[in-house]
């Protein structure tokens, strides 16, 4: 995703895997990176996530 405006700009990317345990069990890691151009001085612009999770289908 990408957010452009005047004087900021966003984006975030998110990549996933999933996989299939036994029916409706899933496990799914997920890695996110966020960027924001205009953040206050002495916070940084990249924030990363890293998740790991079971899903179930139903």
């Amino acid at each position: 995703m990408v957010e452009v405006g005047d004087k900021n700009h966003y984006t975030e990317s998110t990549s996933a895997i999933k996989a299939k345990i036994r029916g409706s069990l899933a496990l799914v890691a997920s890695y996110v990176i966020k960027n924001n151009s205009d953040v206050p001085v002495g916070i940084e612009k990249t924030d990363r996530y890293t998740a790991i999770s079971l899903e179930y289908g139903f």
